[in-house]
C-alpha cells in the first residue's frame, strides 16, 4: 500500500516543487486541511499546527522513492534536525479525515502569518 503525503505550498500543483513533477508520479486523492496557521518565511511557508485555522492542501498517494525524495528536499532529518520536521497529522478531506505525514519548518519568531 503506498502512503498518502499531505502537501502545501510549493509542492502543491503547480507550484514552485509540483509534486507532480516526481517519479514514480503520486496519485492525486483530495483537496484538504489541516488545523494549522500558514506563515510566509519567503521563499516557501511554514506552518504552526493546531488552533482554529485552516491550511489548506492536497492529499496524494506516493511510492517510498517519492517520500525520500520529499525529505531529501525538505532537509528532513531522522533526528528532527532538519530544516523540516516530519509530523503525523489528521488531515480534512471533505466529511472524510485521514491521518498522514506532513513536513513542517520551524516558524520564526516575527513571521507573518498568512490570512
Amino acid at each position: 500500500m503506498m502512503p498518502h503525503v499531505f502537501v502545501y505550498g510549493t509542492l502543491r500543483r503547480h507550484g514552485r516543487n509540483d509534486i507532480a513533477r516526481y517519479r514514480p508520479a503520486p496519485v492525486f486523492v483530495a483537496e484538504a486541511s489541516i488545523a494549522g496557521t500558514l506563515y510566509d518565511l519567503g521563499a516557501y511557508p511554514g506552518v504552526v499546527l493546531g488552533g482554529a485555522g485552516r491550511v489548506k492542501g492536497e492529499v496524494y498517494h506516493i511510492e517510498p522513492a517519492v517520500e525520500a525524495a520529499l525529505d531529501l528536499l525538505e532537509e528532513v532529518a531522522e533526528d528532527d534536525s532538519g530544516e523540516y520536521i516530519k509530523r503525523q497529522v489528521r488531515v480534512a478531506m471533505g466529511a472524510q479525515w485521514l491521518d498522514c505525514p506532513l513536513s513542517t519548518r520551524s516558524i520564526r519568531r516575527g513571521s507573518r502569518a498568512v490570512r
